[in-house]
C-alpha cells in the first residue's frame, strides 16, 4: 500500500496511527487538501477536503467501479450542489456525501487492512461521472 497526501512525500505501508496523523493534516484549503491510499492491485480510496468537510471515493479494480461515499443520515446542513473546493478543483456534492475526517480515517484504516468499510458508509456508483462507463 502507498499513501499519498498533497504536499507530502509518499508513505509505503503506513500503520493505522500514521494514516490517522496524516489524514488529520488535511484542510479544504492550502497546500494539503487531498490524499489517497493505493493497494497493490491498483484499487484505492481517496479523500478531498478535511475536518468536517470531506468527500471520500473508492476505486475498485476488481469490479471496475468508482464509488462515492454517502451517509443514510446527512451530518451537514448543506444543500445538494454545495461545492467542495480543494487543491484538485471543485466538486458539487449531494448533502449526504459530506463526511467528517474521523469516518474517513476509519475507512482508510479498514481499506489498509483489507477489512470491510464502516457500516455507516454507503457507496454510490459514480463511474459514469468520472468517465469510466
Amino acid at each position: 500500500m502507498t499513501f499519498e497526501r498533497e504536499g507530502a512525500p509518499p508513505v509505503a505501508n503506513p500503520a493505522a496511527h500514521r494514516l490517522a496523523r496524516e489524514l488529520r493534516k488535511l484542510k479544504s484549503y492550502g497546500h494539503s487538501s487531498f490524499a489517497s491510499l493505493t493497494g497493490t492491485d491498483g484499487s484505492y480510496v481517496q479523500v478531498a477536503g478535511g475536518g468536517v468537510g470531506c468527500m471520500l471515493e473508492w476505486r475498485d479494480t476488481r469490479s471496475h467501479l468508482h464509488r462515492r461515499a454517502f451517509l443514510e443520515v446527512p451530518v451537514v446542513p448543506f444543500q445538494d450542489g454545495t461545492e467542495l473546493t480543494f487543491g484538485g478543483g471543485t466538486i458539487a456534492l449531494r448533502r449526504d456525501e459530506w463526511l467528517n475526517i474521523q469516518l474517513v480515517i476509519e475507512a482508510f484504516t479498514a481499506f489498509s487492512k483489507g477489512e470491510a468499510f464502516p457500516a455507516t458508509i454507503r457507496w454510490r456508483d459514480v463511474s459514469e461521472v468520472v468517465g469510466l462507463a
